[in-house]
């Protein structure tokens, strides 16, 4: 369970290879924050709300996410 399989997280801009991790209802999820890690926040959170397979495929083929890249 991790922030990547929610319908809340998203990525943001793009800065070379890197893209900031959000989430819609607590912002940024940056390795600059103590308390919400993309890895562990979502043990916790009230709002988690996983996405379905069907649904995270068709994100990666809208978004032309290369495999090795994919961190949800």
């Amino acid at each position: 369970m991790t922030c990547y399989d929610c319908c809340n997280f998203y990525l943001e801009g793009c800065f070379g290879s890197y893209s900031m991790r959000m989430c819609k209802i607590y912002g940024s999820l940056d390795c600059d924050q103590n308390e919400r890690r993309p890895d562990t926040a979502a043990k916790s959170c009230p709002n988690y709300n996983i996405i379905p397979q069907e649904q995270k495929q068709k994100i990666i083929k809208l978004n032309k996410i290369p495999e090795p890249f994919i961190d949800f």
